[in-house]
């Protein structure tokens, strides 16, 4: 997928003005050599399309592992374990690229650093496999989406403002009802034998961790908020108050809020970035003789 640009010269610098300006000399970090503005693009759209690419190349639903209903009858024992073999194989790259996305420092990106803690396992690996190319979608749409997308761009950039207050929403709906199962019962227990257990290390500890946007940052302290009801549903469990399936129940509902928000800035991120490069190519291709009087298709056609 990794395709490199020209060296410098004048077919970047058109790029460059293409992108919003001249060619800038950007670095990441002190020792970092110059690059520019085209490049940086590049390198921030396939960042995105990278985190996002294992979940669309691999098809696989979660639902794939349920009884099958048809005439071929239920999955045998060997189609199960291939099923879970690949979905955790997935899983596993989803998180490598993740972790690589949120640690993704990018020159003259403002970003707010800082150390990602999240307490329970789902949800830290929930948040390691999906998060960056969240994050990252709503950081390119905001920046490039217009430009790459046309007025498709703020549709989509709407589009997922939408569903991260949904998430929101639901975050806070749900730490108020566990706050609220959690008072009550502990006040109507006579027995004086009420427990509070805690999770004293977290699931997933992440330093030097870059949120690039502020939908980005809504999104975090949402998943903080699922966490912390997690932690709540798992009192209620030691007190008798829930069972262990309801409240697997529970955070499987959390995680699908999540994943459904992942696979819609999936598909954008690869949109984003197939847009980019094929603007790209389209300033680079030499014209032949047969193309003389064409124009190029507006970019939003093709998205």
């Amino acid at each position: 997928m990794t395709e490199h640009l020209l060296p410098q010269g004048e077919i970047t610098s058109i790029l460059a003005r293409e992108l919003g300006g001249t060619p800038a000399l950007q670095t990441s970090s002190a020792d970092a050599a110059p690059v520019d503005e085209a490049t940086q693009v590049h390198g921030e759209l396939e960042s995105a399309a990278l985190a996002s690419r294992s979940d669309i190349e691999a098809k696989i639903k979660l639902n794939d592992l349920e009884p099958r209903d048809d005439e071929a009858g239920e999955r045998t024992q060997e189609e199960i374990r291939a099923l879970r073999d690949r979905l955790m194989k997935r899983a596993a790259k989803q998180r490598q690229q993740g972790a690589a996305g949120l640690v993704r420092v990018d020159a003259g990106v403002t970003a707010l650093s800082l150390t990602v803690q999240i307490k329970t396992k789902v949800l830290g690996s929930a948040f390691q496999r999906w998060f960056s190319a969240i994050d990252q979608c709503a950081a390119n749409l905001q920046r490039r989406g217009e430009m790459l997308l046309g007025d498709k761009g703020q549709v989509l950039l709407d589009a997922l403002k939408t569903q991260i207050d949904e998430v929101e929403a639901e975050s806070i709906g749900e730490l108020e009802r566990m706050k609220h199962l959690v008072n009550q019962a502990k006040s109507e227990d006579i027995s004086d034998s009420w427990v509070t257990p805690h999770i004293e290390v977290c699931a997933l500890s992440l330093d030097g961790a870059n949120i690039r946007s502020k939908l980005g940052h809504q999104l975090y302290k949402a998943v903080r908020r699922f966490d912390d009801a997690m932690e709540l549903a798992d009192v209620l469990v030691w007190n008798d108050q829930l069972t262990d399936f309801a409240k697997a129940e529970q955070e499987l509902q959390y995680k699908k809020s999540l994943g459904k928000l992942y696979g819609f800035a999936a598909h954008t991120n690869l949109s984003l970035f197939r847009q980019f490069t094929a603007r790209r190519n389209a300033a680079t291709r030499p014209p032949k003789a047969n193309d003389a009087g064409k124009e190029v298709a507006p970019l939003e056609q093709a998205a």
